[in-house]
Protein backbone atom coordinates (compact mmCIF):
# COMPACT_ATOMS: atom_id res chain seq x y z
CA UNK A 1 0.00 0.00 0.00
CA UNK A 2 1.48 3.63 -0.72
CA UNK A 3 2.05 5.69 2.07
CA UNK A 4 0.34 9.14 2.07
CA UNK A 5 2.34 12.14 2.77
CA UNK A 6 1.72 15.51 2.39
CA UNK A 7 -1.76 15.86 3.82
CA UNK A 8 -2.53 19.53 4.43
CA UNK A 9 -6.24 18.89 5.40
CA UNK A 10 -8.59 16.24 6.33
CA UNK A 11 -11.91 16.30 7.64
CA UNK A 12 -14.07 13.87 9.53
CA UNK A 13 -17.65 13.22 11.35
CA UNK A 14 -16.48 14.42 15.12
CA UNK A 15 -15.66 10.68 15.91
CA UNK A 16 -13.21 12.10 18.66
CA UNK A 17 -11.24 8.80 18.45
CA UNK A 18 -11.03 9.84 14.59
CA UNK A 19 -10.02 12.65 15.16
CA UNK A 20 -7.30 11.86 17.79
CA UNK A 21 -5.79 8.99 15.76
CA UNK A 22 -5.63 11.41 12.35
CA UNK A 23 -3.76 14.70 14.35
CA UNK A 24 -1.22 11.77 15.60
CA UNK A 25 -0.06 10.96 12.47
CA UNK A 26 -0.45 14.19 10.61
CA UNK A 27 0.18 16.91 13.23
CA UNK A 28 0.72 19.80 10.84
CA UNK A 29 -2.60 19.10 8.87
CA UNK A 30 -5.69 21.26 9.77
CA UNK A 31 -8.77 19.72 10.88
CA UNK A 32 -11.58 20.02 9.41
CA UNK A 33 -15.50 19.27 10.51
CA UNK A 34 -18.00 17.89 8.30
CA UNK A 35 -20.95 20.34 8.66
CA UNK A 36 -23.49 17.63 7.23
CA UNK A 37 -22.38 15.19 9.97
CA UNK A 38 -21.92 17.69 12.45
CA UNK A 39 -25.60 18.78 12.14
CA UNK A 40 -26.98 15.07 12.44
CA UNK A 41 -24.83 14.30 15.57
CA UNK A 42 -26.32 17.13 16.81
CA UNK A 43 -29.92 15.93 16.25
CA UNK A 44 -29.58 12.61 17.27
CA UNK A 45 -28.57 13.74 20.56
CA UNK A 46 -32.03 16.41 20.53
CA UNK A 47 -33.86 13.41 20.25
CA UNK A 48 -37.11 15.72 18.69
CA UNK A 49 -39.14 14.43 15.65
CA UNK A 50 -40.21 17.22 14.44
CA UNK A 51 -39.43 18.02 11.25
CA UNK A 52 -39.72 21.87 12.56
CA UNK A 53 -38.04 21.59 15.85
CA UNK A 54 -34.93 19.80 13.91
CA UNK A 55 -35.06 23.02 12.07
CA UNK A 56 -35.15 25.28 14.62
CA UNK A 57 -32.14 23.22 16.61
CA UNK A 58 -29.91 23.42 13.57
CA UNK A 59 -30.34 27.15 12.90
CA UNK A 60 -29.57 28.09 16.44
CA UNK A 61 -26.61 25.63 16.58
CA UNK A 62 -25.30 26.96 13.25
CA UNK A 63 -24.77 30.44 14.75
CA UNK A 64 -22.00 28.39 16.69
CA UNK A 65 -20.29 28.50 13.50
CA UNK A 66 -20.45 32.09 12.07
CA UNK A 67 -20.57 34.24 15.61
CA UNK A 68 -17.23 35.32 16.85
CA UNK A 69 -15.08 33.15 18.76
CA UNK A 70 -15.43 35.23 21.94
CA UNK A 71 -19.35 34.62 22.08
CA UNK A 72 -19.16 31.12 21.23
CA UNK A 73 -19.12 29.84 25.13
CA UNK A 74 -21.96 32.23 26.18
CA UNK A 75 -24.02 30.33 22.75
CA UNK A 76 -23.16 27.04 23.93
CA UNK A 77 -24.61 28.09 27.28
CA UNK A 78 -27.69 29.85 25.71
CA UNK A 79 -28.26 26.20 23.88
CA UNK A 80 -28.00 24.26 26.63
CA UNK A 81 -30.51 26.14 28.70
CA UNK A 82 -33.26 25.73 26.11
CA UNK A 83 -32.19 21.70 24.67
CA UNK A 84 -29.90 19.95 27.43
CA UNK A 85 -29.46 17.22 25.66
CA UNK A 86 -27.81 18.78 22.72
CA UNK A 87 -26.03 21.22 25.24
CA UNK A 88 -24.82 18.75 26.54
CA UNK A 89 -23.72 17.42 23.47
CA UNK A 90 -22.32 20.66 22.69
CA UNK A 91 -19.87 21.27 25.88
CA UNK A 92 -18.74 17.36 25.58
CA UNK A 93 -17.01 18.26 22.27
CA UNK A 94 -17.01 22.13 22.82
CA UNK A 95 -13.20 21.93 21.98
CA UNK A 96 -13.01 19.74 18.85
CA UNK A 97 -15.78 22.15 17.79
CA UNK A 98 -13.68 24.98 17.99
CA UNK A 99 -10.60 24.24 16.89
CA UNK A 100 -12.50 22.99 13.62
CA UNK A 101 -14.47 25.92 13.12
CA UNK A 102 -11.64 28.05 13.18
CA UNK A 103 -9.90 25.78 10.88
CA UNK A 104 -13.00 25.89 8.31
CA UNK A 105 -13.19 29.95 8.38
CA UNK A 106 -9.02 29.81 7.48
CA UNK A 107 -9.48 27.81 4.60
CA UNK A 108 -12.74 30.01 3.81
CA UNK A 109 -15.22 26.92 4.04
CA UNK A 110 -18.98 27.34 4.47
CA UNK A 111 -21.54 24.98 6.25
CA UNK A 112 -23.90 23.56 4.00
CA UNK A 113 -26.82 20.97 4.87
CA UNK A 114 -29.65 19.86 3.74
CA UNK A 115 -31.80 20.90 6.32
Amino acid sequence: MPEIKNITAYGTDGEVALFDALDSVYPMAKQLRCCYHFEKNVLSQSGFSSEARKRQVIATVRDLLTIPIDDFDDKVEEIHMQWPSVGDYLEKNRSMIKTSRSEERRVGKECRSRW
